[in-house]
């Protein structure tokens, strides 16, 4: 397999309208509606539905997440990275990721994250994953991938199971109804959406179209 990936489109996704929106059918109105219906939620149609929106093979986000947390949503590490994708805080607050610890906007905004890196490289999936590892200051400081050892072993073994391409992440615990939108409110001012903003506003929408599509709209 290939270390490198043809890129098509811009890896950044405009919001879908109830016309155009590929994921009322499947994808996110099938996780909201799974989620709220019973006690898990499916990481891998997570990861699929997040892999078509931003244009990155399934299988090298998966592979991400298996080597970053083992697909745990609620693993932080001693830096203070957080969740599937292993996001420190910085980092999510950039890609518009209000709660790391909830795997829906973890992964999405670590598809995100590597759909942008992926542009920024080339599609050089190697020095995508030495970016997304050590951060893209050192891969310029060091004109390619550093000589870290951390940042190596990270990059083989993401590669292998890429490259074996047989991932599967499983369920997890889903977070309920309440607990998203505390989440998504964030602390400005206001009602609604209005305190919305990045990922929050994409899943927010998407699980509103979900309900008008079912009739389950609230008057």
């Amino acid at each position: 397999m290939s270390t490198t990936i043809s890129r098509v489109g811009e890896g950044y996704a405009e919001l879908p309208t109830r016309d155009s929106n590929p994921y009322t059918a499947s994808g996110f109105s099938d996780i909201f509606r799974a989620s709220e219906q019973t006690d898990t939620v499916d990481l891998d149609k997570i990861f699929d539905t997040a892999a078509e929106l931003y244009d990155v093979p399934a299988s090298l986000l998966k592979a991400i997440g298996k080597v970053e947390s083992g697909f745990n949503p609620n693993a932080v590490s001693a830096a203070g990275a957080q969740g599937v994708m292993q996001l420190m805080p910085a980092t999510a607050e950039g890609l518009g990721v209000d709660n790391p610890l909830d795997p829906v906007q973890n992964i999405m905004g670590g598809a995100r994250m590597v759909a942008n890196l992926l542009e920024r490289y080339d599609g050089d999936v190697t020095t995508a994953l030495a970016a997304y590892n050590a951060g893209i200051g050192n891969v310029a400081k060091y004109g390619g991938v550093p000589p870290f050892g951390e940042t190596q072993a990270f990059i083989s073994r993401v590669l292998g199971y890429y490259e074996g391409g047989n991932v599967t992440a499983g369920s997890v615990k889903a977070m309920n109804t309440e607990q998203r939108t505390v989440n998504s409110l964030g602390s400005g001012s206001g009602s609604g959406s209005a305190g919305l903003s990045g990922i929050n506003a994409q899943l927010f929408a998407l699980n509103l179209l979900a309900k008008l599509e079912s009739g389950d709209e609230e008057t």
